[in-house]
């Protein structure tokens, strides 16, 4: 009899957790997600964390990555050419202006924490490459790390086959992690750039919103009509460390953010 109990308050508790755990899913808008250490040693929760998405702007990751890597000069002056507008066709808004100079480094603000389009054919360009090449590098980059399911066709995340997976991309964070510029632009709540010559001042406010209350380690949102909204962050939580969330597919631009913290209390 004391057998049969035990089975049967087991067979409660399985249940239970199962339950629990379809119930965490519904109340999540995101179509894929993956939650891990940044070291990739524990997994905390996944879903569809394999399957190929569209990545939208979380591209701008590995093209500021090549960029940097690359030399850039971040007090140097790079002025904006017709052909960044013909790049990022069919993006959102720009604040800077065609014939304008800004320095790198604020364009690389722009680039990161604004998403600003035109920004990143700029900096690729101040390091020698066109869009083409940089893409090239992108992809290489993407190659070394071993990320077989990444894959680069423009440097910016406009075109939707700009592709990676949940898991892929923690990857992506990590190496953005290791670079202390990146890291410290990323985790930024708001930039002021200026204009060169007229002084003209541009605030940027980062679209990754944790960084107004959380510490964030690096970041980058993104949103295309095949990618949806999504989220791909790292954040230090208490006596745990870098936990990195890659929330892709989401409903609205502020459900990610919510889906975010449906995780983080759920597992923390």
């Amino acid at each position: 009899m004391k057998i049969l109990k035990y089975f049967i308050l087991l067979s409660v508790v399985v249940v239970s957790v199962q339950t629990q755990e379809v119930s965490a899913k519904k109340n999540l808008r995101a179509k894929a997600w993956y939650v891990a250490k940044l070291n990739g040693k524990k997994v905390y929760s996944s879903e569809k964390a394999t399957k190929v998405r569209s990545i939208a702007s979380i591209s701008k990751i590995m093209a500021m990555l090549v960029v940097l890597e690359k030399g850039l000069i971040l007090d140097k002056k790079t002025t904006m050419i017709k052909n960044d507008w013909v790049v990022a066709k069919g993006g959102c808004r720009t604040r800077l202006k065609v014939g304008k100079s800004y320095t790198n480094r604020d364009l690389l603000h722009a680039a990161v924490m604004g998403s600003d389009n035109r920004a990143v054919p700029a900096l690729g360009r101040a390091v020698g490459l066109n869009p083409e090449l940089l893409v090239d590098e992108m992809n290489k980059r993407a190659k070394l790390m071993g990320l077989k399911h990444t894959k680069f066709v423009e440097p910016t995340g406009i075109d939707h086959d700009n592709v990676s997976t949940a898991k892929e991309i923690l990857y992506i964070l990590k190496a953005a992690s290791m670079n202390r510029v990146l890291s410290i632009v990323m985790s930024k709540a708001s930039y002021d750039a200026k204009e060169v010559g007229t002084g003209r001042k541009i605030t940027y406010n980062n679209t990754n919103l944790l960084t107004r209350k959380r510490k964030v380690v690096v970041g980058k949102t993104g949103f295309n009509s095949s990618a949806g909204y999504c989220l791909a962050t790292v954040v230090k939580i208490k006596n745990v460390g870098p936990v990195a969330f890659v929330i892709l597919g989401s409903s609205s631009k502020y459900s990610r953010f919510a889906d975010f913290r449906k995780l983080r209390k759920k597992l923390f």
